[in-house]
């Protein structure tokens, strides 16, 4: 079980990292205005595109391994079965409204199910999502 709660941790780790996705590697308009106080400079007029896509394309080398694998088994399965496991992995630190750890009642409440609900679409999709992660797994190594 450990094995596909580090390839979930894979893919949300993937799903949320915005600096690391190529073309965003720079600072964001967002950064930028908070930076410079809402009046960014204009630009210097040295056109860096060729190096900006140069570093994109070594950031997408250095995606994991398993991110292929673990992404590919996530479409395969349920919307609610997904939500579920987004939301367990993903809400797990301080909740900022109640300031206190996140419940499995909160993560329902987020997704619009109930808690029952969530328990079990969580503890089905895991089932699932190993199903899928070994078929997808047999289907790669038939190639080599």
């Amino acid at each position: 079980m450990k094995r596909i709660y580090d390839l979930i941790e894979i893919y949300i780790d993937d799903l949320l990292s915005v600096e690391e996705d190529a073309g965003w590697s720079g600072e964001t308009v967002a950064a930028k205005l908070i930076t410079y106080l809402g009046d960014i400079p204009k630009s210097t007029g040295l056109d860096q595109s060729n190096m900006a896509m140069i570093n994109a394309i070594k950031l997408m080398k250095n995606q994991d391994p398993d991110y292929k694998l673990i992404a590919h088994a996530m479409q395969e399965i349920s919307i609610d079965h997904y939500t579920a496991i987004i939301a367990k992995h993903v809400l797990k630190h301080i909740n900022v409204v109640t300031s206190k750890p996140w419940t499995d009642q909160d993560r329902a409440y987020c997704i619009n199910q109930n808690v029952n609900t969530f328990k079990d679409n969580y503890k089905r999709g895991i089932k699932s999502l190993q199903k899928q992660v070994d078929i997808i797994a047999r289907y790669l190594n038939l190639g080599k």
